[in-house]
């Protein structure tokens, strides 16, 4: 990259090599921009912060959010760093209903997997006092009090199945940074899982509605990232 930002493909008898990837090329045309400003000490600068950037972007894939790499606190990741994950689940040992480090040290994916480790421990304390099946007491609960209970209650049967909470997390993630992307992975298994017909029926008041011709008004998706997260 930083090389791409000192040697940038010039124009040549008419003609310039353009790189595939937007990043790369972006690189070139910053690089391109500098060199007909011809500014050694600008040029030295860009490449200094160049190299800053991007030692903090290795740094966070390694789990290391200190300085810059904190940045990565706002980014929805697909996989979680294992360094992360241990972070965070030591963050809620210490604090069950999460620390602000849990906000401005961890990264989303990682901090998610940490909580669905407790939230495991929890559903079975819960289910051990109530009778109740450890993958419903989030939904049970919603009785009590109104509660975003349908991922929890994913996240539970998946572990219950037998999947770690690595596992219960990123599937989930992956899935919806795809569709996010418009890529829709199972459709059949999407259609399943909506109860397509009843939500259909719900939104048009139609008892037997026709789902060859309707739609259902959805909201656009943000497809770029960083994104913030709320706390709660």
């Amino acid at each position: 990259m930083t090389d791409a930002i000192s040697n940038p493909h010039l124009p040549h008898g008419g003609t310039m090599i353009v790189s595939y990837s937007p990043l790369l090329e972006s690189a070139h045309h910053n690089g391109r921009v500098l060199h007909g400003m011809d500014d050694l000490h600008l040029t030295k600068a860009v490449l200094a912060e160049a190299t800053a950037e991007l030692t903090a972007v290795e740094n966070a894939e390694l789990g290391d959010l200190m300085g810059r790499a904190q940045q990565a606190v706002l980014l929805g990741r697909e996989d979680a760093s294992p360094v992360q994950v241990t972070a965070a689940d030591q963050l809620l040992e210490q604090d069950p209903f999460g620390a602000a480090e849990l906000f401005s040290r961890i990264d989303p994916t990682a901090a998610t997997v940490a909580a669905a480790h407790w939230l495991a421990a929890a559903a079975r304390v819960a289910a051990e006092s109530s009778g109740q099946d450890p993958t419903d007491v989030i939904l049970k609960a919603d009785s009590i009090a109104a509660l975003p209970h349908e991922t929890p209650t994913l996240v539970l049967g998946l572990m219950e199945d037998g999947v770690t909470p690595h596992e219960a997390v990123t599937g989930p993630v992956r899935h919806a940074m795809h569709i996010t992307d418009g890529l829709l992975p199972d459709p059949v298994a999407l259609r399943d899982q909506l109860d397509l017909e009843e939500t259909v029926a719900e939104y048009t008041g139609d008892e037997e509605p026709d789902l060859d011709d309707g739609a259902l008004r959805a909201p656009p998706q943000r497809v770029r990232r960083p994104r913030p997260r709320a706390q709660h």
